[in-house]
């Protein structure tokens, strides 16, 4: 098993290396001690894995790659803590720790309405594919993909039928499980994601994906644009794509931890407020709110009423202002309309 056989691991480390302008690497991933390539122990699902998978590769890139990536530890520190954050809103939907059940059970292909509907109104009659309710193998196994297809005999089952099959870890972010879900399912028709998706995004045939999905994700706002990219960012498709409109950076101009193309919506329920601007302003409220004190005292202690307020923000203001003019009167001059 290798870093390429995790989807989301691979593209996160492929556009570290791009940042650091060297080449990517694929080594191979172990879960027994003194394996082979980067050792991942006690891994508690399959994002933790897939967590794990980057870190050891950032800790180790000096004898991988012959660089270090993210040089800077306060920058490494950041970038490592937002990935944490976003891998585990992937594993967990709303801050809430999953009740699934133990031990793999069987379902079809048509179980998956989103990727059902996708192969069967989209896919298979434009490429004239027969369309297979192929099996799903769904557990919580961290030493596999998010999802992953494996054809017929590719795995030794023993005395059970073999036949071929998807495994899916079962996360709660239903855009992001379904969108590696159908990376695999047209995998398992033998259809080219890539060119697929690229031919979709680039024609007509794009608005009657997108009508798909947002009725699928009616009651998530945020679905489709995380279904979306999270295609783009698996398949590395060009950002210059037709489809990619929410994704407005520049691959040249990417910041600290979104270059990464992790999707933003999965962060937005666990970001802070940004107060950059409060702060900036601190002082001259605080100095606005003196004068007011100031004046107060020399009232001994009545409200300062409407007018005075008035007049002190008026001394606050920019010299030569006409008074005896609107608000409305001052700005007209400087809208566009």
């Amino acid at each position: 098993m290798k870093i390429t056989d995790f989807s989301l691991a691979q593209h996160i480390i492929k556009d570290l290396c791009k940042l650091e302008r060297v080449s990517f690497v694929d080594v191979a991933v172990s879960f027994e001690p003194n394996g082979e390539g980067i050792c991942i122990l006690n891994s508690k699902n399959v994002c933790h894995t897939l967590y794990k998978i980057v870190y050891e590769y950032i800790d180790n890139s000096v004898r991988i790659l012959g660089k270090e990536l993210l040089e800077d530890m306060s920058r490494r520190d950041e970038f490592l803590t937002n990935l944490a954050t976003s891998l585990r809103s992937i594993k967990y939907s709303d801050g809430a720790f999953s009740s699934q059940d133990d031990g793999l059970f069987l379902q079809g292909l048509y179980q998956r309405p989103i990727v059902w509907l996708l192969m069967k109104d989209i896919i298979c009659p434009i490429y004239d594919t027969t369309l297979e309710n192929i099996r799903l193998v769904v557990g919580d196994n961290s030493q596999v993909d998010i999802a992953q297809y494996y054809k017929k005999g590719e795995i030794d089952v023993g005395d059970f039928e073999n036949y071929p099959f998807i495994f899916v870890n079962e996360i709660e972010n239903k855009p992001v499980v379904n969108a590696l879900l159908f990376i695999e399912a047209l995998k398992a028709h033998n259809l080219d994601p890539v060119k697929i998706l690229l031919d979709i995004f680039e024609s007509e045939l794009f608005d009657k994906m997108d009508g798909l999905l947002t009725l699928a994700f009616n009651d998530n706002i945020d679905g489709k644009k995380v279904f979306i990219h999270t295609l783009t960012n698996v398949l590395r498709i060009e950002r210059d794509s037709k489809i990619v409109t929410a994704q407005s950076q520049h691959p040249e101009r990417q910041n600290n931890f979104w270059f990464l193309g992790l999707v933003e919506g999965m962060l937005d329920k666990t970001r802070g407020s940004d107060w950059s601007t409060t702060k900036e302003l601190q002082p001259y409220v605080e100095a606005f709110w003196n004068k007011v004190e100031n004046l107060k005292q020399q009232k001994k202690g009545e409200n300062v009423n409407f007018n005075e307020l008035l007049q002190l923000k008026r001394e606050d203001g920019p010299a030569g202002v006409d008074t005896t003019r609107t608000l409305q009167q001052l700005l007209s001059s400087d809208r566009i309309w």
